[in-house]
């Protein structure tokens, strides 16, 4: 990798020195995937990717390309140069030179984790979950990567940092005689090597499935409903693109006018973290050179903050968050990294008892939103339980939740004390008052 991070920084500065104004984004990415289907294994894979994007401003206007090979770096400039003039007027500086903060994302153990290793652990994973039911078909998928970022620009910042992931994947499922479906799966990706993760997430397929066996009709009407982080995002999301600069700026936030405001209740705090060790979504500095800071979006209820880059804030009069992201073949663009939400008082097993009917759920089928802006959904539950008294009754069997997910955070009950992590999402589970369900 090394030798990879010679070559951008390189191929950076050629291209920076034909150009009054812009900045390039590079990476180099090397990975491995090992995947099982119907309990055998199916493929080994290897990749390398390289690619590298340049952003530049000709009179004002903004212009853009990329490419995937260093040789063609003149195409890359001719490209931008352009575009830049059917471009849109972004007017602001580019970051200078800065020290960059430290945020541990490499793991030498990831580099140390071979293909053979990847297939043992596959083998072991199917054997355990066969063991669970015979009959049911079982998918695998691990893979690892290791991956050099670079930024450079015309304002003489400069800089790079190299990053691991390891992920997997699990999916159990069964075909009934009757060709009706059950399907559960788990899966992350994290910085570390985290085989621990994977045994604790066969636990957990084990118990979504044998819990869901059983199939039962729901009711009809308005009940508690128990999201577990796995469905947060049917909440969250909205939150996000409220909460987005651009949209701010596109005058299409609901949230518009909010910052303040009570707009949930006063047990949900939300925060996002680009520099969070070890985050799966975290960097030292943002795709346009900008040191980002741990911000509260959401403090005991109370709107605290929109998310920026160097363009939304612009044209707001504000200052950069340090959220700008972009693929090479993008313009930057407001987003979010790691996002917390703030643990609360009860245990799950307190919160599953307090349900006398209602609703434990996981996944839905698509993310059914009816109009995001505003945060109404309509999603059918592909995975979800039935609570009656406390207890599990059996998977849900052709329900559908419906709400709104600004008017849901205002009505939380109840936040489990314990984080689980979702990919990015750091978060407990969360009972909402109530929802309509339709059976």
């Amino acid at each position: 990798m090394d030798e990879q991070k010679g070559a951008l920084f390189n191929a950076t500065n050629r291209v920076l020195s034909k150009i009054k104004k812009g900045d390039v984004i590079a990476y180099a990415t090397e990975s491995f995937s090992v995947e099982f289907e119907m309990d055998r294994l199916k493929s080994v894979e290897n990749e390398s990717n390289f690619a590298m994007g340049l952003r530049v401003f000709i009179d004002k206007k903004v212009g853009n390309s990329f490419i995937n090979n260093l040789n063609d770096e003149n195409s890359l400039l001719e490209n931008a140069i352009k575009s830049a003039k059917l471009g849109e007027i972004q007017d602001f500086e580019l970051p200078s030179s800065k020290n960059i903060p430290e945020v541990k994302l490499y793991d030498e153990n990831v580099i140390s984790f071979t293909k053979e290793m990847a297939i043992e652990k596959g083998v072991e994973i199917i054997k355990k979950l066969k063991k669970v039911d015979k009959n049911a078909k079982i998918s695998v998928n691990i893979s690892k990567a290791v991956k050099t970022n670079l930024l450079a620009n015309t304002n003489g910042f400069s800089a790079s940092y190299s990053e691991t992931s390891f992920s997997f994947y699990i999916n159990m499922t069964y075909v009934h005689k009757d060709g009706r479906i059950l399907s559960v799966s788990e899966g992350d990706s994290f910085s570390r090597l985290e085989i621990g993760e994977i045994d604790k997430m066969c636990d957990s397929l084990i118990e979504k499935y044998t819990n869901a066996k059983t199939e039962v009709k729901v009711k009809t009407g308005y009940f508690p409903v128990l999201f577990s982080p796995d469905a947060l995002s049917l909440l969250v999301d909205p939150l996000e693109i409220a909460a987005n600069g651009k949209n701010l700026y596109k005058k299409v936030s609901i949230l518009e006018n909010k910052l303040g405001e009570k707009i949930a209740s006063e047990v949900f705090s939300i925060w996002d973290n680009p520099l969070y060790n070890f985050g799966i979504s975290s960097y030292p500095f943002d795709d346009e050179g900008v040191i980002p800071e741990k911000l509260t979006i959401i403090e005991n209820g109370v709107f605290k903050n929109f998310i920026f880059d160097l363009f939304t804030a612009s044209k707001l009069n504000k200052k950069s968050t340090g959220h700008a992201q972009r693929s090479v073949s993008s313009l930057p663009s407001p987003s979010f990294s790691n996002i917390f939400i703030e643990k609360g008082e009860h245990s799950l097993k307190d919160m599953l008892s307090s349900i006398d009917y209602g609703i434990w759920v996981f996944e839905f089928l698509g993310e059914g939103m009816s109009n995001i802006l505003a945060g109404d959904f309509s999603v059918n539950i592909e995975l979800g339980y039935l609570i009656e008294k406390g207890k599990i009754k059996g998977r849900v069997k052709d329900a559908m939740l419906s709400g709104n997910s600004f008017e849901a955070i205002k009505n939380i009950s109840m936040i489990e004390n314990q984080i689980h992590k979702k990919g990015d999402l750091y978060a407990p589970s969360i009972l909402i008052d109530k929802l309509s369900i339709t059976g």
